[in-house]
């Protein structure tokens, strides 16, 4: 039989093995990661021929939703450090533009005060708020093209045209190290009874790797990674730090590579860890009082470096 054929067969037929050892309810799974195994039949991101994906234009679009809101939507929510070109499109029926801002402040949390003499803007010229480019005003129907050079951190793309950004053009963009693994998680809330940790993979190369956080719940949240042989749904609640209902970080066989620290997330905020990541399992969980068992936890695993 042809070799890939017989590949193929032996993956079709491959399952998740779970090796058990004593624990406090019998077993506590560790788990196995099988190289190329997709469930649910996910598809692997198509990048745009002639780029690589950390150098394809990230697309944007500006245009208004309704009389009281307008947007700004960003193909993705980042990009890693050097020149990066934004391909800017209006799509509404008025004039917009688009401007990155350095600043550690949330997008959406720029005071509006006044700029350049007109009411309902936000100050461009603030401490903490540096100018990198803007497209400059856009007419409908029309693209431009913006290339800056970018180091890591924290970005807020905006339209500061008069009253645009209290109508919601503004979005978070965060700008990664050279060569490290982006993974967008999504903390937040079920239900009254259950949580979620969402990453948008679930493995990357060994090296570092830059978890962008948002905390798209109503309450406030954390991300927590561990490198652990463990399950991360099955951890034993026993208290930590004094409080019930959370699990033991410093337990035998945990280690804490890197949070998103204290105090927890607001809602509606964003962070950026970079961690420096070798190969092997890791689980992401949210550790808060009674988080972590309405199922705030998810696997990661980080298979070794691309030749």
């Amino acid at each position: 039989m042809n070799r890939r054929l017989v590949r193929s067969a032996i993956l079709a037929g491959l399952v998740l093995v779970a090796c058990s050892s004593a624990g406090p309810q019998g077993a506590t799974n560790t788990v196995a990661f099988i190289p190329d195994y997709q469930p649910g039949g996910g598809t692997t991101e198509v990048v745009p021929q002639g780029y690589t994906a950390a150098t394809q234009p990230i697309v944007v679009t500006l245009g208004e939703t309704d009389a009281t809101h307008m947007f700004i939507d960003l193909a993705q929510p980042y990009a890693q450090e050097g020149p990066v070109t934004f391909v800017v499109t209006n799509t509404g029926k008025e004039t917009h533009e688009f401007v990155v801002l350095q600043t550690e402040t949330p997008a959406g949390a720029l005071p509006i005060v006044s700029f350049e003499g007109e009411p309902n803007r936000i100050d461009e010229d603030a401490t903490g708020v540096t100018n990198l480019g803007e497209t400059g005003d856009m007419q409908p129907g029309t693209t431009m093209s913006l290339t800056i050079d970018m180091a890591p951190g924290h970005y807020a793309a905006v339209c500061n045209l008069q009253g645009h950004y209290a109508m919601g053009m503004h979005q978070d963009f965060w700008v990664t190290p050279r060569g490290s693994t982006a993974i967008t998680a999504s903390l937040g809330e079920t239900d009254a009874t259950h949580m979620f940790v969402d990453l948008s993979q679930s493995y990357a190369p060994a090296g570092k790797v830059s978890f962008i956080v948002t905390n798209d719940g109503k309450e406030g949240h954390e991300l927590v990674v561990l490198a652990t042989d463990t399950s991360a749904a099955d951890f034993p609640i026993t208290g930590f730090d004094g409080e019930p209902n959370r699990f033991d970080e410093d337990a035998a066989g945990l280690t804490n590579v890197g949070e998103t620290g204290d105090p927890a997330m607001e809602p509606g905020t964003s962070l950026m860890i970079t961690i420096d990541m070798a190969p092997g399992h890791y689980a992401a969980v949210c550790n808060l009082q009674g988080h972590y068992a309405m199922s705030m936890h998810q696997d990661f695993w980080v298979t070794g470096a691309p030749v």
